[in-house]
C-alpha cells in the first residue's frame, strides 16, 4: 500500500538489519531501491497533479482556490508532501495579496479621481458656468460613467434653446411673463436666430423691440426650459449666486 511506504521502508531496513552478514541483504538491498523510487515516484505524480489543478484556478486568477487545492490535499502521502505543498501555496497567497493591495489602490485612485471631477464640475455649475462644467466632463476618462450628470449639464446648456422654443409656441400670443422688474404683459413678434421679439404699446402704436432673456426670473426661465430634478436644483443655486455677486 503506497500510503504505508514509510512503515513499509522502515519494516525493510528493520529486516535488513537482522540479515547482516547474510547473502540476503543484496536482496534487501535491491527491494528497498525499488520501494524507495516507487514512493518518489508516487511523490511526483502527487505533486504534478496538485500543480496542474492549482495552476489552471491560478491561470483564472484564483489564486487563494489554488492556495486551498494545496493545503487541503488529505490523499496518498498528504504528510510527505505537506512541506512542498506549503511552500506552493503560501506563493499564490501572497500573489492574491498582492493583486488585491493592487485592486484597492486602483480603486481609491479612481476614487480619488471621481471625487475630483464631480468637485471641479460643481464648481462650475454652482457659479453657472455651465458651458465651462461640460467641457470638464467630456475632457475626462470617467465622463461614461458621469451619463446621467452629462445629461443635466445638456439640459443646463441648452436653456437658452428650450426658452427660445417656448417662446415660439407663443408667436402672435398676448403672455404675461414674470421678470425681475414684474410681471409683463407682452405679444410674442417673432424669433429670429436667438432673440425673442416683441410688440409693445407705445400710445395707440405698438413697436417691436428685442426682448432679453436675462430679464426673466429663475422661476420662468425653470417653466419654460422644463428643467426639472437637479437641473433645476443647481439652477436655482447658481441664479441665487449670481444674484448675491451682483449685491455685493
Amino acid at each position: 500500500n503506497p500510503d504505508d511506504s514509510e512503515q513499509i521502508l522502515a519494516n525493510f531496513e528493520e529486516i535488513k538489519k537482522s540479515l547482516a552478514g547474510t547473502k540476503y541483504v543484496m536482496m534487501a538491498n535491491v527491494e528497498l531501491r525499488k520501494l524507495k523510487k516507487k514512493k518518489d515516484d508516487l511523490f511526483k505524480k502527487v505533486l504534478d497533479e496538485l500543480k496542474r489543478h492549482a495552476g489552471e484556478l491560478s491561470n483564472k486568477k484564483k489564486y487563494r482556490e489554488a492556495a486551498e487545492v494545496l493545503q487541503g490535499y488529505s490523499g496518498k502521502l498528504a504528510e510527505d508532501t505537506r512541506e512542498e505543498r506549503e511552500k506552493l501555496a503560501e506563493a499564490y497567497l501572497n500573489r492574491a495579496k498582492t493583486v488585491e493591495e493592487d485592486r484597492l489602490k486602483v480603486e481609491e485612485k479612481l476614487q480619488q479621481e471621481m471625487y475630483d471631477l464631480v468637485r471641479s464640475i460643481s464648481r462650475e455649475l454652482i457659479r453657472g458656468r455651465f458651458k465651462n462644467a461640460g467641457k470638464i466632463l467630456n475632457n475626462s476618462p470617467h465622463r461614461v460613467k458621469l451619463a446621467d450628470m452629462s445629461k443635466m449639464i445638456k439640459q443646463l446648456q441648452n436653456t437658452d434653446q428650450a426658452i427660445l422654443k417656448s417662446f415660439e409656441k407663443d408667436i402672435g400670443k398676448t403672455v404675461i411673463i414674470s421678470t425681475f422688474k414684474g410681471k409683463e404683459t407682452i405679444e410674442i413678434s417673432k424669433i429670429k436666430g436667438s432673440n425673442v421679439y416683441v410688440r409693445k404699446k407705445l400710445g395707440k402704436a405698438k413697436i417691436e423691440t428685442k426682448f432679453s432673456l436675462s430679464k426673466l426670473t429663475p422661476d420662468e426661465v425653470i417653466k419654460r426650459a422644463n428643467l426639472i430634478g437637479p437641473a433645476r436644483g443647481i439652477y436655482i443655486a447658481a441664479e441665487a449666486v449670481k444674484q448675491d455677486r451682483k449685491s455685493t
